[in-house]
């Protein structure tokens, strides 16, 4: 069977300037301790399943999936917030308006919901993009 956070890692990782920066570190909804940045933590927020009288298995699913990108105050010769940014912007234009089919799940539309920042974490030492897209797709 296949599964939407799987699809979208799988487009993430196969995208060069995406993956260049963040080198495959792509986690579900906690990155492990002591994680190297840049990173991306992803989880599905809702999970919408068309509802079928018929007893037809649905024909379509609604899933509000977000993504955080993390990075360091310095990842390499760049500062933290124009990597986030440069990481960011890469996402987005992957991803918004996507359609297609990937590691078996058929993805009828991806639409970029909601994105905002957010501030320094003094303790970690990282700052942080979220990112909210609205996918249909079929299970």
């Amino acid at each position: 069977m296949a599964f939407l956070d799987e699809a979208i890692v799988a487009l993430l990782k196969a995208n060069s300037p995406i993956n260049t920066v963040v080198g495959g570190r792509i986690y579900p909804i906690k990155a492990p301790d002591n994680a190297v940045m840049p990173m991306i933590t992803y989880q599905r927020v809702s999970n919408l399943r068309e509802s079928m009288i018929t007893g037809e298995q649905p024909k379509l699913t609604e899933t509000l999936f977000q993504l955080d990108i993390w990075v360091s105050q310095y990842t390499g010769q760049n500062s933290g917030i124009s990597t986030l940014r440069t990481i960011s912007k890469n996402v987005r234009e992957l991803l918004d308006a996507y359609r297609g089919t990937t590691s078996g799940v058929d993805i009828q539309a991806i639409m970029s919901e909601n994105e905002f920042d957010y501030p320094w974490d003094e303790v970690a030492k990282i700052y942080g993009v979220t990112q909210r897209y609205r996918i249909f797709h079929r299970e």
